[in-house]
């Protein structure tokens, strides 16, 4: 550009009162887009402007790939999975799934001081009430899924 058409915008922006106004809130913006573009420099030196770019083209095509079929299989799924919840309202069934998820420590330990080596040790942990009671409903949860998975005589 030459010094003419740059006395030439100059001469024009003064005379405009938008302009001023405009070029004084980038004046006073300065500081915040200095900051702004040395995190894109970061980002670009980083390669993770790159990655962000990638990431939002992805979630866009994802948005439009998405069909009203994908959408009601979701709804099922989440129907199916609170029909399911709300049938594990049992005490009995939600006190089996504290002892596994929410008591992995003891299980941990029971693990490492329960061993069988044999018969004679099985033995002897069949003797245990909360053995005996564990295979109780582990029998009981057989038969239940050997009655609906197979409801025909094989």
């Amino acid at each position: 550009m030459n010094k003419e058409k740059i006395e030439k915008i100059i001469e024009e922006t003064l005379s405009d009162e938008e302009k001023l106004k405009a070029i004084e809130e980038i004046l006073e913006s300065l500081p915040k887009l200095s900051k702004s573009i040395e995190i894109l420099n970061k980002m670009v030196e980083s390669g993770s402007l790159e990655t962000l770019a990638n990431l939002l083209c992805f979630l866009n095509v994802s948005k439009d790939m998405l069909s009203d079929e994908m959408v009601s299989g979701a709804a099922s799924l989440a129907t199916t999975f609170l029909d399911l919840a709300a049938k594990m309202n049992s005490p009995h069934l939600q006190n089996l799934i504290s002892a596994v998820a929410d008591h992995p420590l003891e299980l941990k330990e029971e693990v490492k001081k329960t061993q069988i080596t044999g018969l004679l040790s099985l033995m002897k942990a069949l003797r245990d009430k909360d053995v005996q009671r564990g295979l109780t409903l582990l029998i009981a949860l057989t038969k239940l899924i050997g009655r609906y998975a197979y409801p025909e005589d094989i």
